[in-house]
């Protein structure tokens, strides 16, 4: 908390010597408690779920930053709890290759570090006036030991919590997983404040519970905590209180009986003859079992590559005559036709396909065909009416990013032998009837997400304001068979019902399979025998009818309206604090010019209350 002219040098000045305020121990202690803290992040999210760390997973860094005045130490501060959290909470990504949980929590690390500084920078000049400053060492202990204003505390929680919110937001741009918010995916409560401003808005009020124990480190700090837990408990009510009286939508809502399908089938990058042909046989008889035991559903839905091979719907579409040797692809075409024909269902389903483009371009010059991550839609007499081809692409898995520049043996580490093409545009697969309560006709446009896209809020949010009225889930987790990622995805993916205000259907290949309601509560959930507690995410075959309401026309919700307004709300205070620790040091230094040190002895004026412990 101390202030250096930059131009001291030049008048034979030295620096002050902070260090002697601080013994080494308390420092490394400190430290130790950083990286302490992101350990607590890792363990609110799944598997240990212990949500209530979250509200001090924070606490360290803030402490830290308060406690060290160069910006390097705080960078580390920062990097080391980043760390932490991240390679626990990565670690998952070991079932693919051991080393990629090492490489990337080093990168991830980065982004608190940025927090860290800057809060390192902001939070020292909030705290003390210019005029304190400018006076120099004795002035500023004597304030601190008087204490700081409420306001300034007040305003240091609430700029800490905004400036983590910003930089995690900024994250969230290039990799979205485990966010603040998700560490309280099974708080119902508390996820109301989504549909509000997103998932971010939960993340802000995690993080100002950080700063209430925070300002509970300063001596009277007690006040600033108290005004601090009441911005915070109004903001979680004011979510609570928006969804608890929100319309859904108008009239009765139609029930869609869903019939899911979990083959549980184990990951097959390359899959041979023999493990396609066990995959159609496993899927098949299971879909033949659930249609015979309920025969009233709706839809059939199997999920994300549940065959390991391409469906080639194009080439039965445009009358292209499948390659020779090509007998395991028209079996699964037939299998598909026949589910559809013999039980008169609709049918959705997750497959490998072929561009629609790459088609059009064969007569001409032969190119390589692009493939797809597509859900197909068939109606009940097994033909092709809906199609979408995944948006989002998972990056080194789906496609491998720079794939020219890379070193040869890295490509060969994570390369599928092809990068997949993206899809053109986010919309409903299909628009389609069914009877609502008062024996009406509902449309249900279902816009499909495929795995990883669906912890997108911008993929979402396009879908639902395209007219989707329910969000449809297809995913494979089958690459990681031992780890907690199938549960991480699940608690990413229920973020996105809350704030679109509509069901989300979860169709996965080994677990995760049932309904994320609008309130992000998870219901029906497939049973199937296996050592976890709870019924979501055991692992295992089988099949549930589910049955999803749905309103023809849903109200949005607020976020729905407005997007991505909080994180950039923040953002902005954020940039302005920033603004404020810059002209804080112009202002030192002019009243520095201005006073003189004589009048700095006479002693500033100050009130207030708060001093570290």
């Amino acid at each position: 908390m101390l202030f250096y002219r930059p131009d001291a040098a030049q008048n034979g000045e030295t620096p002050p010597n902070e260090a002697k305020l601080l013994n080494a121990w308390p420092r490394r202690m400190a430290l130790l408690g950083c990286g302490a803290g992101g350990l607590l992040y890792a363990a609110a999210l799944p598997p240990l779920n212990l949500g209530v760390c979250a509200f001090f997973a924070l606490l360290p860094v803030m402490i830290y930053v308060s406690m060290e005045s160069r910006w390097y130490r705080c960078a580390f501060a920062g990097w080391l709890w980043g760390w932490c959290w991240a390679i626990c909470s990565y670690r998952f990504l070991r079932e693919i290759e051991w080393f990629i949980p090492w490489l990337m929590a080093p990168v991830i690390a980065l982004f608190p570090m940025v927090w860290a500084i800057l809060l390192g920078r902001i939070s020292r000049r909030i705290l003390i006036p210019p005029l304190i400053v400018a006076c120099g060492m004795d002035e500023r202990q004597k304030y601190l030991e008087a204490g700081p204003r409420v306001f300034r505390m007040v305003m240091m929680g609430m700029t800490a919590a905004a400036l983590y919110v910003a930089v995690e937001y900024t994250r969230s741009r290039l990799f979205v997983w485990n966010d603040l918010a998700v560490t309280q995916y099974r708080n119902v409560v508390l996820l109301q404040i989504a549909a509000l401003t997103g998932s971010y808005g939960i993340g802000f009020g995690v993080a100002l519970v950080n700063g209430i124990w925070w300002m509970l480190c300063f001596r009277r700090g007690w006040r600033a905590a108290l005004w601090l837990t009441g911005i915070t408990a109004v903001w979680f009510f004011v979510g609570w209180a928006y969804t608890a009286y929100r319309t859904p939508g108008e009239g009765s809502p139609a029930h869609w009986k869903v019939l899911a399908i979990q083959g549980d089938l184990s990951q097959r990058r390359h899959a041979t003859l023999t493990q396609v042909d066990e995959a159609l046989t496993i899927y098949e008889k299971l879909s033949h079992q659930a249609l015979e035991r309920h025969p009233d559903a709706d839809i059939l839905i199997w999920p994300e590559s549940a065959i390991p091979i391409l469906f080639a719907s194009n080439f039965t579409q445009h009358d292209i005559p499948l390659p020779p040797g090509a007998t395991m692809n028209a079996r699964y075409q037939g299998i598909v036709r026949n589910l559809c024909l013999h039980h008169r269902k609709k049918m959705l389903l997750g497959a490998l396909d072929i561009e629609e483009a790459s088609l059009r371009r064969m007569k001409t010059n032969d190119p390589p065909l692009g493939i797809t991550n597509s859900a197909l839609l068939f109606d009940e007499w097994g033909g092709l009416v809906g199609r979408y081809d995944k948006f989002h692409r998972v990056p080194f898995g789906e496609y491998i990013p720079f794939r020219k520049y890379l070193p040869g043996f890295l490509v060969n580490m994570v390369d599928m032998g092809r990068d997949l093409v993206p899809g053109a545009a986010l919309s409903p697969i299909a628009e389609l009837c069914l009877k609502n309560a008062g024996g009406g006709e509902c449309k249900v446009r279902p816009g499909v997400v495929i795995c990883y896209e669906g912890v997108f809020s911008y993929v979402t949010r396009g879908l639902f304001r395209r007219g989707a009225n329910i969000l449809v889930a297809l995913s494979n987790d089958a690459w990681y068979p031992r780890s907690s990622e199938p549960e991480q995805h699940l608690a990413n993916a229920t973020l996105r019902a809350v704030e679109c205000g509509i069901p989300m259907i979860r169709v996965g290949n080994n677990s995760g399979t049932g309904i994320v309601m609008p309130s992000g509560r998870f219901a029906q959930a497939l049973e199937v025998p296996g050592p976890e507690a709870r019924p979501e995410i055991r692992r295992g075959r089988g099949f549930r009818l589910l049955y999803v309401p749905v309103f023809e026309d849903p109200v949005p919700t607020f976020y729905m309206r407005l997007g991505e307004w909080f994180p950039l709300l923040l953002s902005a205070f954020s940039v302005l604090m920033l603004i404020y620790s810059n002209w804080h040091d112009h202002a030192v230094l002019n009243i520095f010019d201005q006073i003189g040190e004589d009048s700095c002895r006479e002693g500033p004026e100050q009130s207030g209350g708060g001093k570290m412990r």
